[in-house]
């Protein structure tokens, strides 16, 4: 919605909230491309859930400056949420990975 009224106004879509630096900007895109691509190498072998659990606590932990209890937490609600919603309720069929064998 504010996008679309600055786009009217003919102003910037998106104004930055301080001076960020180029080099911690790349730093963060670049953690990010590489847990997509660990997801995706991960995902068959370890599973979703051990590697969502993982790859999300590494990242807000990281990201938040070290915040770890607040990175796992949140981490593992999120991961609770999205199989629930995707495997449950969608029945999207997600990896179990080494876990298929403990589980079942």
């Amino acid at each position: 919605m504010l996008s679309l009224r600055g786009w009217q106004r003919r102003g910037a879509m998106f104004a930055w909230q301080g001076d960020v630096a180029l080099k911690h900007a790349m730093i963060c895109v670049a953690a990010v491309v590489g847990a997509v691509v660990g997801y995706v190498l991960l995902t068959p072998i370890l599973g979703f859930p051990i590697v969502s659990l993982v790859m999300l606590t590494a990242l807000i932990g990281w990201l938040t400056g070290g915040r770890w209890r607040l990175a796992l937490i949140v981490a593992f609600v999120a991961t609770l949420l999205i199989w629930l919603t995707f495997a449950e309720l969608l029945l999207v069929p997600l990896s179990l990975g080494i876990l298929e064998e403990v589980i079942y």
